[in-house]
């Protein structure tokens, strides 16, 4: 009987070992996902102001051409 209960919290322990593994894998996964969406956040941002500089420097020889 000892060896059957032995066994069982043996294996108990082995499930909650991979479910803590997973678990870790799924919060890794997440936080690389997060770190991956900020990155392209900042990439948009500095295009959008990659355009507006563009924007401003269009005004600018417009403005001069018109004087």
């Amino acid at each position: 009987s000892t060896r059957k209960e032995s066994s069982a919290a043996s294996d108990v322990y082995k499930r909650q070992k991979q479910y803590l593994w997973l678990q870790k894998q799924q919060v890794t996964m997440q936080i690389n996902a997060k770190k991956e969406q900020q990155a392209l956040n900042n990439k948009m941002q500095e295009t959008l102001s990659s355009l507006a500089t563009i924007e401003q420097q269009l005004l600018l020889r417009e403005e001069t051409k018109e004087q």
